[in-house]
């Protein structure tokens, strides 16, 4: 999985968020960077605003 979900995987759990609210942010990462078809470290602030 890529490491930036990882990353805010981490930081939910630490913030003490709710397994639903984590699952919600993880499943649109996962959709935005399916749209541009590249990992998300690779998408830029443009491409963000277009989608």
């Amino acid at each position: 999985m890529n490491t930036l979900i990882e990353q805010v995987k981490t930081e939910i759990a630490y913030l003490g968020y709710s397994q639903s609210t984590c699952k919600s942010y993880c499943e649109h990462l996962l959709k935005l960077s399916h749209y541009f078809n590249k990992p998300l470290d690779l998408i830029t602030d443009d491409e963000l605003n277009i989608f």
